[in-house]
């Protein structure tokens, strides 16, 4: 094995070759083989060398850790934890078989017994970076934030250089409101995953509103851990033949992305589009999942299959479009997109932001969300939907919505409210229908004081800059009689928020915070509220549909990058542009005038449930045939051999 020491590998897999041309059973040799194999990602002849392995030499610890690599790999983790454990009964001081056991374990979604793995092979090498940086995740899967910060912190002791710890670091900092991630960050705004070590791309979006490196980090993510497959050739179809499109996500649950897309996968037209979904997540049953599976003409559960597996089966279905839900969030399976799943591949709703891979042909969004000033942050071709880049399920609505409209809307509403917010309108408004009742019941429902107007943010604690908070504290304190409802998911998120809250000097009764609930109760709670604050960096997309819907006003601060400009994007479809500002200044004069004027706030309302009609901006019929449009046509420049282009159907 000299020749693969000195980085040979060519010259390695010739000696290895010709010392199994002359002794095909001996042990080491398929073990070394079998490495060479695991370096160049083939799983499958790996495992084939190492089974024959250990025919000859069943009690070849090394040979069992390097089985269960191979087939956590190839996606069979079962079987994995299997070999990893038979590796650790002929070696119980193995501490390798130990991590590579755990993250097998995370895989299949088992955080506590991989924790308990890390524990006992940082007990026998506590020195062992990967172990720590393993158990970091284990911790974090298991709702330890706080442990988790701290077993990263660890991990970074071992080694200063590992950029990708330092941002999964700032990343669960940022998830209980410790806003030092932020000062962590600022000096490597600049190098972070864009020079030397690739980082998660996701992990650093709530920091940095520049699309151009946040599109330089996706990049390398992609360079370094993606190998690419040969594009795929498109089929053209005979008349009256489906297109085929497959679905791909961890989601298939209850989840943000899947309540906007499921009535999308319900509305395709059957006579035209065949849609079929591949699983590789385990999120929870219930009535909305099985609502989903209901949606699909197949459900694949691919789990269990390795990337390149998993991308040949969507090949075997004849898939003619990939459409990625997952992008790079939790739990992302990138890599069967990579091995080529369909000659058309498109990023869609999951990854807010350029993929920056190669096989990626398209990214769904609109000209809100994407301007021409920031076309060149986008690496793949874009699918310009007309109105919003956002779908929208409108079953699940409020029954009753807070100044929601009669059946008979007027036939000229106004498209803007004038900037200063007047309290009297042009005539071609009804008189604001009086929904004060509807909303202190709903109030009452939430425990909410009576009086007073209720800010709200029900972003995901991680979007929350100190900046942000520091404005809508100065807005408590300016607004008589106001408060705060915020979502938090971790008590020191809750914490953090109160500490600054008592440091501005507001009262703590005027922070009122609020956890998980079933979704039905959130778009309650969202109807309760008076204002809807948007964050700045990474701003509300699902949330500020699901605000929007239930009738209740956004107001957003649009930055340069995809995340930044999600609400914008809704509430411009919405025709609501004065509730779009372009400076910390205009919003919170926005939100004083608002909090100060309730016949302004409700003509809002108002307009509001004019845009959410059926026919509207919003309308999913109306959106399906305009995406299918757009799928249709990617499908005929692919198959007539066309490359990508910009999509506006």
């Amino acid at each position: 094995m000299a020749e693969k020491a000195l980085g040979h590998g060519a010259a390695a897999r010739t000696a290895l070759d010709r010392c199994l041309a002359a002794a095909p059973a001996y042990p080491e040799a398929l073990n070394e083989r079998a490495l060479l194999h695991l370096a160049d990602r083939a799983s499958g002849p790996a495992i084939a060398a190492l089974e024959a392995c250990l025919k000859a030499a069943p009690r070849f610890a090394e040979a069992h850790n390097n089985l269960g690599l191979a087939l956590t790999d190839h996606g069979a983790l079962d079987r994995a934890v299997d070999s990893f454990r038979q590796a650790l009964a002929l070696r119980p001081d193995y501490p390798e078989a130990l991590n590579n056991l755990a993250i097998a374990l995370l895989r299949l979604g088992r955080p506590w017994p991989a924790a308990a793995q890390l524990r006992q092979a940082l007990t026998l090498r506590p020195d062992f970076f990967d172990a720590e940086n393993n158990l970091a995740i284990a911790l974090k899967d298991l709702g330890e934030i706080e442990a988790a910060i701290e077993a990263f912190r660890r991990a970074l002791a071992l080694d200063p250089s590992a950029a990708a710890v330092l941002a999964q670091c700032i990343y669960q900092q940022a998830r209980i409101n410790d806003w030092s991630a932020a000062e962590t960050f600022a000096p490597r705004r600049e190098t972070l995953g864009i020079e030397g070590e690739e980082v998660p791309p996701f992990s650093l979006l709530s920091f940095d509103d520049s699309p151009e490196r946040n599109l330089a980090r996706a990049r390398l993510w992609a360079a370094r851990r993606f190998t690419a497959g040969e594009p795929l050739p498109a089929r053209p179809k005979a008349p009256g033949e489906k297109i085929r499109i497959g679905y791909f996500s961890a989601e298939f649950h209850e989840h943000p992305v899947m309540r906007l897309a499921v009535r999308l996968f319900e509305l395709h037209d059957p006579a035209a589009f065949e849609i079929e979904a591949f699983s590789y997540g385990n999120g929870p049953a219930g009535p909305f999942a099985d609502r989903l599976r209901r949606a699909f003409g197949r459900f694949h559960d691919i789990r269990d299959l390795s990337d390149q597996d998993a991308a040949a089966l969507a090949r075997s279905r004849g898939l003619d479009i990939a459409i990625d839900l997952t992008g790079y969030t939790l739990r992302a399976r990138t890599g069967i997109l990579a091995a080529r799943a369909a000659p058309v591949q498109i990023s869609f709703l999951g990854y807010p932001g350029s993929m920056g891979a190669p096989f990626i042909d398209y990214l769904v969004a609109d000209r809100r969300l994407i301007p021409e000033e920031a076309r060149a942050a986008y690496d793949e071709c874009l699918i310009l939907m007309p109105d919003t880049y956002q779908p929208r399920d409108d079953t699940t609505r409020p029954s009753a919505l807070p100044g929601s409209l009669p059946s008979a809307l007027p036939s000229a509403l106004p498209s803007a409210l004038p900037s200063a917010l007047p309290g009297a309108m042009p005539g071609t408004l009804p008189a604001p229908i009086d929904s004060s009742a509807a909303r202190s019941a709903a109030r009452a429902r939430h425990g909410l004081p009576p009086e007073g107007f209720v800010f709200c943010s029900f972003n995901d604690p991680y979007k929350i800059a100190r900046s942000d908070i520091a404005l809508w504290l100065d807005l408590l304190r300016e607004i008589e009689g106001s408060v705060l409802w915020l979502y938090t998911a971790h008590p020191s998120s809750e914490h953090a928020l109160r500490a600054a809250a008592t440091q501005a000097g507001i009262a703590p009764e005027r922070l009122i915070t609020t956890g998980k609930a079933p979704y039905e109760t959130y778009l309650d709670r969202l109807s309760a509220a008076d204002l809807f604050l948007d964050t700045a960096i990474y701003g509300a997309g699902a949330t500020a549909g699901d605000a929007l819907a239930a009738g209740l006003p956004v107001l957003t601060r649009r930055g340069r990058g995809y995340p930044a400009r999600m609400a914008a994007s809704l509430l411009e479809a919405a025709g609501l542009p004065e509730l779009v500002t372009d400076t910390a200044e205009q919003y919170a004069a926005r939100a004083r005038l608002l909090a100060r004027d309730a016949t302004a706030l409700e003509t809002l309302r108002t307009r509001l449930a004019a845009s959410n009609a059926p026919g509207g901006p919003f309308d999913p019929e109306r959106y399906t045939r305009t995406f299918e449009a757009a799928l249709s046509e990617a499908h005929r420049r692919a198959a007539t051999g066309a490359p990508p282009a910009d999509i506006a159907p």
